[in-house]
């Protein structure tokens, strides 16, 4: 098992390059603005600090690794909502355009992400190569339509289609691959191969 420090590092790179796709494609392309990135990325960091803490408790509270996850993601799925909807303006009644799915998607796999890739056990190796692959094709997909599409309307349909899918289908295939991955009973040392 890794050193709690360096697991903190990686939660924090991999829960920080997560939404960074769907920021940079709304703030750089959409809207061009840089500072709304940086502000972004400032406003994650802090965010993330005391999730780890929240994360580490969940999982030592509830031992069975799948229904933490799950936990997990109601939890931090309804934080970024609320998160969304207050300081944001993206409620149902202040912007019911919003897709509240997606946002929810998108908060949750803050922290989903890490917390599967950061996971020793071996039998997840197999999922980990999955979701890496997925999300350097969603990336290369969102910055090459945000190129070449011609107008600024079929960029910006293009991002809110791209962030709906690539965040929703990211939380699934997580989840959904945990869930099924691990739903043996004896869990495999990390140096074992899959």
């Amino acid at each position: 098992m890794r050193h709690p420090l360096v697991r903190f590092l990686l939660f924090m790179v991999i829960g920080l390059i997560t939404p960074f796709i769907g920021e940079t494609q709304f703030s750089v392309f959409i809207r061009g603005d840089v500072e709304n990135l940086i502000g972004s990325v400032v406003f994650n960091t802090i965010f993330l600090i005391p999730s780890f803490g929240i994360v580490c408790l969940v999982r030592w509270l509830i031992r069975d690794r799948r229904i933490a996850l799950g936990v997990l993601t109601v939890i931090f799925g309804t934080i970024g909502l609320m998160v969304e909807w207050f300081l944001i303006g993206n409620s149902p009644w202040g912007n019911p355009d919003a897709h509240q799915p997606a946002m929810f998607a998108f908060w949750a796999c803050m922290i989903v992400v890490p917390v599967v890739l950061i996971e020793p056990d071996a039998r997840l190796a197999r999922l980990k190569r999955v979701v890496l692959i997925v999300g350097a094709a969603y990336t290369i997909m969102a910055v090459l339509g945000q190129i070449l599409l011609p107008s600024a309307d079929a960029q910006f349909v293009f991002h809110i289609w791209t962030f709906i899918y690539g965040y929703m289908g990211m939380l699934a295939l997580c989840l959904g691959g945990y869930m099924w991955k691990l739903s043996g009973s004896v869990p495999v040392p990390a140096s074992q191969p899959e």
